[in-house]
Parts: structure tokens; C-alpha cells; sequence
């Protein structure tokens, strides 16, 4: 499966093409709106400007869908931007001169594309064609859901403010996904969502950015998915690097790899366990769902650290790409925090990243012929742990 986004933060459409999506997939556009509706929600959540605060996104299904179920053509997903228009921050941008938005792709890819107007790039690089994302993503989402898999993300640091307990430990109780929705900074714990809350306030005064941490986790998921091989297919790999295609994620982990490496050899590995009932399993799961780049079977656990958001609500000195003088610049659309609403979409990434792992292994044309594969598999599992 593959996505590709076409549009501008300016266009009045943007869209999504999704292909490589095997015929008879259950699609549903309300879950997909419900995922764009979580994103969206948490960008005007957090952003200082406050605008079109009522508008709602809707995306509309508009090819490779019959009767609800998927026909194996590209999906064609469209999302109308007319509304969201007059709030872009590229068009309130000076209309002479080329400033460089300080800590963006600008430079990089004026370089890179010979192009000096860095309102062109900023329109193709810009955060709101990640709502394209998130909704192409429900496509693999919803693939991982008729096996049973799940995937849920929360906040766990914003600022110098971190969860005291992490979320997703072995002896943790069971993450709701109510639990993190309700908090308006998707935090489990009320009272840190209330001390994050209170971190954000004190940066919005100072029209300042804020950058965090985030954990997501994916149950249900089979063992056996990845590579052992050295290369580009374990599953860390994999899943690192579409987590990594998310802007301001600079750091991921599969585990506590910190913590984890000061142990010694004999305490930082899971102990292999045979149950009749439950097949192979783990006493624990310390290396959090992989070894070896192969999935074990117990919860995949992956956190990523998040570095703040270059859109400061201030002056910042900076250059014209055009005369190279030196210049201010000042975004118009300032955003506190996008913690919130990247975990969101690091939960779409992964998802694809693992929906390709199981089209692989288990076919990739029907959904019939997938889910008589993946019994078959359980099967010879279940028949190998007798």
C-alpha cells in the first residue's frame, strides 16, 4: 500500500490517492473523519490563532469503493480546503522579498529545487496537507482492524512536564482510548494533562513553542512480522522510519533503550514462555513487542521525542532569499504545541508501515484469500506449540 498527497495549503482541494489496496476491504467514511476529526481538533486546540475554530473537516470517498467494500483500484480521497484558506499562514506572509522561515524546510529546499520564493515551498511543505495523511491512513488502519490489531498513542512529556508512571508498562493497567480523548493534550493522567495544560498557558504567553514526548502501542499484533535480516525489513526499521516522516520527530525508541542498557545480559531479555492455551508466548515483555527485528507477539511499544515547533509567535531574525539581505520574519500562524497532534499521526504511519508487512506475508489482492492466509498461519501456530 502507498499513498500519495496532491494540493497546497492554499488549493481549495487536497487529496489522496491510496493504491496497492486489496479488493474487499470494509471502508468506512465516518472512521476515517472520526481519525481527521482527532488531528484537527488538537492543531486548533493548541494553536494561538484560534481561527475557523467551527469548521469541521470531511473527507469524501470519491473511487476504488463499491458499496462500502474496496474494489483493488486507487482509493481517490478529497478533503475541501476553501474554508480553512483565509487562516494560512502563507498568505499573510510580506508581499515583497523571500524571507526564510527560521527552522523550516525553506532553505533546504530552495536550495534543492532552485526555487527563491519560499512561499511556493512553504505551500507544499506545509502541516495542513497532513490532514491528506491522516485520512489515507484510516485505509490501513481500518486493514489492521479485521485481524484484530490496535493501535493507541497518548502524550507522555510536554515541556519539562512528564507522566510519573509510563503508560505502557508491563504492570500498567490496560490503556483506554477514552482515557487519552478526553484530555485535551491526550495525557492519561488528569492531573499531568492539568500540569501540561498549565506549561502550555505559560508558553502561549510568551508566544512560544513547546516540543515533547509521545508513546504509542500496537496490540493484537501477530508474531512473526518483520525480518531477521540485517537490512531495511525488520520491523524497526520499518516503523521507525514512518514515524520519522513526521515533522519535529527527532528521536525513537522501541523500549526503555536507556534504562535497558545498563542492565546486564541475564535481566534485560524476555524469558520465552509455552502456555497450551496461549501457544508461545513471553514472562515479559522488556524489549517491547521485537527481537531480532521479528515481532514477538506481546505489545509493540515505540516512543518518539518531538522537538518544538519552529512556527514562534514572535519576531525571529532571518535573510531574504531574494536580495539576501538580512530581515524579521513573523509567522501568522503560531502554534503552541503539536505533541498532541503528531502522536496521531505517528499512530497513521505506523499503521502503514504494518498493514505492508501483513500484505506481504499474506497476499495482497483479496481480503478473502488475507484472511485465509492469516488463519492457516494461526493454525500451524497454535499446532506448533502442542
Amino acid at each position: 500500500m502507498h499513498y500519495e498527497i496532491a494540493g497546497e495549503s492554499n488549493s481549495a482541494l487536497l487529496s489522496a490517492v491510496v493504491s496497492g489496496v486489496p479488493a474487499g476491504l470494509r471502508i468506512s467514511e465516518e472512521a476515517i473523519d472520526a481519525d481527521v476529526a482527532r488531528w484537527s481538533s488538537r492543531m486548533r486546540a493548541l494553536s494561538g490563532e484560534g481561527q475557523n475554530s467551527d469548521c469541521e473537516d470531511h473527507v469524501n470517498v470519491l473511487s476504488g469503493v463499491a458499496d462500502g467494500r474496496t474494489t483493488g483500484a486507487p482509493i481517490v480521497l478529497v478533503a475541501n480546503n476553501a474554508a480553512r484558506r483565509p487562516g494560512s499562514e502563507l498568505q499573510n506572509m510580506p508581499l515583497a522579498g523571500f524571507p526564510v522561515r527560521p527552522g523550516t524546510v525553506d532553505l533546504g529546499a530552495s536550495l534543492k529545487y532552485d526555487i527563491s520564493d519560499c512561499s511556493v515551498l512553504g505551500r507544499r511543505f506545509n502541516d495542513r496537507l497532513d490532514i491528506m495523511r491522516v485520512a489515507a491512513s484510516g485505509i490501513a488502519r481500518e486493514l489492521l482492524a479485521e485481524f484484530g490489531i490496535e493501535i493507541i498513542s497518548c502524550v507522555t512529556r510536554i515541556g519539562g512536564v512528564s507522566v510519573r508512571e509510563d503508560p505502557f508498562a508491563d504492570n500498567a493497567p490496560a490503556l483506554s482510548p477514552l482515557e487519552v480523548e478526553v484530555s485535551s493534550v491526550r495525557c492519561p493522567s488528569s492531573q499531568m494533562t492539568r500540569a501540561m495544560e498549565d506549561e502550555i498557558a505559560r508558553a502561549v504567553a510568551q508566544r512560544d513553542t513547546l516540543g515533547g514526548s509521545f508513546a504509542l502501542a500496537v496490540y493484537g499484533l501477530h508474531a512473526g512480522m518483520g525480518t531477521a535480516c540485517r537490512d531495511k525489513g525488520s520491523i524497526q526499521s520499518r516503523v521507525a522510519a514512518s514515524v520519522f516522516s513526521i515533522e519535529g520527530v527527532d528521536g525513537i525508541e522501541f523500549c526503555d533503550a536507556s534504562a535497558r542498557s545498563l542492565l546486564s545480559g541475564s535481566g534485560a531479555y524476555d524469558k520465552p514462555s509455552l502456555n497450551g492455551a496461549q501457544g508461545f508466548s513471553r514472562a515479559s515483555n522488556k524489549s517491547k513487542g521485537v527481537e531480532g527485528g521479528i515481532s514477538t507477539g506481546m505489545p509493540l511499544v515505540v516512543r518518539a521525542n518531538v522537538v518544538p515547533s519552529p512556527r514562534i509567535g514572535r519576531s525571529q531574525s532571518s535573510f531574504d532569499m531574494g536580495t539576501l539581505s538580512s530581515c524579521e520574519y513573523r509567522t501568522a500562524r503560531y502554534c503552541c504545541c503539536e505533541v498532541p497532534a503528531q502522536a496521531i499521526l505517528a499512530e497513521g504511519e505506523a499503521a502503514f508501515a504494518l498493514a505492508n508487512m501483513y500484505l506481504e506475508k499474506f497476499g495482497c489482492e483479496s481480503m478473502s484469500d488475507i484472511h485465509a492466509a492469516v488463519s492457516a498461519y494461526e493454525r500451524r501456530l497454535k499446532m506448533s506449540a502442542r
